[in-house]
């Protein structure tokens, strides 16, 4: 009887030993992670077609996810990408409390970049107010592309036109591999397109929209090329033909979209543009 109890004792034994050491261990399936990465992919989406409220609603669900979940880095991140849907909504005073409570947070917990898309947020919004403390911090070519276009467009704002134009040649001349980073340089090549357009040289500002214009077409992004379209419609560097040919691609990709304000702005120009040429319309 005490031989059979010995050897029942080593097979369960070996039995543990075996599956302890022989298996992977077991994969964690969180729901609020998964929840938080639902919510901003839907924010992000509707930021992209610039559907403010409904980026806002999400982007409050991930903030709250993100604090059931207890993910500091990902509160942050949420607190960010609601300043932002409040920004595009024009909801500033909002916006400015959403990028003070991400930058807080990033502080607190060290998180070195996070704090510096706040920062660079905060001197976006404050730049107009006298003395205020949110200057521009110092460029860091270390920065990641998003930083970096970020900080470019805040240095425009603010009038430094050299600092911006390195800022976005910067982004530029970045590797990029996926989708988001196309957008981003083509976001830097329009930046360039407002900035040589400023300092009057149509030709070099077509030439950088029309680059932008491709970037969007290469990732599949009609609201972008819309927005280009548009502004080489306004472009004396080019033909009135080619101008009222963009203004009309425009407007189409614009009432597809249902995107009433960019439609009109085509058609007005689409008008003029008509008038001026004496050209018949469809």
């Amino acid at each position: 009887m005490k031989l059979l109890r010995g050897l029942i004792w080593l097979w369960l034994c070996a039995s543990l030993l075996v599956s302890c050491g022989g298996s992977k261990a077991p994969s964690v399936e969180n729901a609020y992670e998964n929840r938080v990465k639902d919510f901003t992919h839907m924010g992000v989406k509707a930021m992209s077609e610039e559907r403010w409220q409904p980026a806002v609603l999400a982007f409050s669900r991930a903030l709250q996810m993100a604090q059931l979940l207890g993910d500091v880095s990902l509160e942050v991140r949420s607190w960010y990408n609601l300043g932002m849907a409040y920004r595009g909504l024009k909801a500033e005073s909002k916006a400015d409390g959403a990028f003070k409570r991400a930058f807080d947070l990033a502080d607190q917990h060290q998180l070195t970049v996070s704090r510096q898309r706040a920062h660079i947020q905060l001197a976006l919004l404050h730049r107009h107010e006298p003395d205020h403390a949110w200057q521009l911090p110092a460029w860091d070519k270390s920065w990641p592309m998003d930083l970096k276009l970020s900080w470019a467009s805040c240095a425009r704002e603010q009038g430094d036109m050299s600092g911006a134009k390195q800022g976005y040649l910067d982004v530029v001349a970045a590797k990029v591999a996926n989708g988001s980073g196309y957008v981003m340089q083509g976001q830097a090549m329009m930046g360039l397109a407002w900035l040589v357009k400023q300092q009057g040289d149509e030709l070099d500002s077509a030439r950088w929209a029309e680059k932008a214009g491709m970037m969007y077409r290469k990732v599949g992004a009609p609201r972008m090329s819309a927005h280009a379209l548009l502004f080489l419609s306004d472009n004396r560097s080019r033909t009135v033909m080619q101008r009222i040919d963009a203004a009309r691609r425009a407007k189409v990709i614009y009432e597809i979209l249902q995107d009433k304000e960019g439609a009109m702005k085509a058609a007005h120009l689409l008008n003029a543009l008509e008038l001026s040429e004496g050209v018949k319309r469809e």
